[in-house]
This record gives C-alpha cells, sequence and structure tokens, in this order.
C-alpha cells in the first residue's frame, strides 16, 4: 500500500481494523480526546504511526508492538525465530 489511508475510527482500512482486533493493546496511555480527529475512538486504537504487526506465514496477526519498538529491536527478532521454528 503506497496511498494515505485511515488506520482508525469510521474510516479505518479494513486491514488495520482486522490487525488491531486480533492483536493486544500495547499502551495504557492515549492522547486525549481533543487532539484525536476522528470517531469513534476504540481502546485498541494505534496511537502513532509507527506501530508495528508481526503477520505469520498463514496471514494471522500474532503481535502488536509499540511505536518505540525498533524493527530491528531483539524481542521481534525473537518472535520471527518462534514462528520460524513453526511453534504457534
Amino acid at each position: 500500500m503506497f496511498e494515505k489511508l485511515d488506520v482508525n475510527g469510521e474510516h479505518a482500512h479494513p486491514m488495520f481494523t482486522f490487525l488491531k482486533d486480533h492483536c493486544n493493546v500495547v499502551t495504557s496511555q492515549f492522547a486525549s480526546r481533543e487532539r484525536l480527529f476522528y470517531d469513534p475512538i476504540k481502546p485498541n486504537d494505534i496511537e502513532w504511526n509507527f506501530h508495528k504487526f508481526l503477520v505469520d506465514q498463514d496471514g494471522r496477526p500474532r503481535r502488536r508492538y509499540h511505536h518505540n519498538t525498533p524493527p530491528d529491536s531483539a524481542v521481534i527478532r525473537k518472535d520471527i525465530e518462534f514462528l520460524r521454528r513453526g511453534r504457534n
């Protein structure tokens, strides 16, 4: 995807709705309502544009990572290796 799209609210892209619905929330803090520009606001919303999702080889969302987690972090590498070994 190389176009701007919504990840939260009424017009959220179905892919992001699917990912959010199948992964745990990764933060307990969120922006104040006055700073948000969409509705409805849900507890599993993406609060920043660098959230990451790990999807397995069958297209199942496996884990969601906070936006402060670097893409090359040890925790992400460990999770990828876990899936590569075939442990579900």
